[in-house]
């Protein structure tokens, strides 16, 4: 079984899964919204770690602007602008296919769109210069394990 993740503060709880298939993800994005007037795009600002459920372990995170010379990388979450839905969006990055330049990931409440497999999109990126840009809009940038 792959370990588990979780983003804690005291607003905001995301869980995941890191291997190749997402086995859960929960965004209590619209409960915390109603409840407490927070936003997923506060995640780029007020989360900078994660906690390991099995040994509670803390793992420093890095925020990543778009057009970053570290890429994305599979367990990164890709962090919206608030500008997206009035709230902002999180996706989770499941994997990168450096040949097609494209970016999977797993998310909810995305356009309302059943996953066609085992990733709930596809998303383009350009290396430019030693930068790489996810080419969708609204995207602040990925926060990662620091490293």
């Amino acid at each position: 079984m792959s370990k588990e993740r979780v983003l804690l503060n005291a607003n905001v709880l995301y869980s995941y899964f890191l291997r190749d298939l997402l086995l859960s993800l929960f965004a209590v994005g619209h409960y915390e919204a109603k409840w407490t007037n927070r936003i997923a795009a506060d995640i780029w600002t007020e989360i900078d770690r994660l906690t390991h459920v099995a040994d509670q372990s803390e793992i420093p995170l890095a925020a990543r602007l778009n057009g970053s010379s570290k890429p994305p990388r599979r367990g990164d979450l890709l962090i919206y602008a608030k500008a997206l839905y009035g709230t902002g969006h999180v996706a989770v990055v499941l994997g990168v296919d450096p040949v097609r330049n494209l970016i999977r990931v797993g998310e909810q409440n995305f356009e309302n769109d059943p996953w066609s497999g085992s990733n709930a999109r596809e998303i383009a990126h350009i290396e430019r210069a030693g930068r790489v840009w996810v080419l969708d809009p609204y995207l602040i940038g990925w926060k990662q394990e620091a490293r």
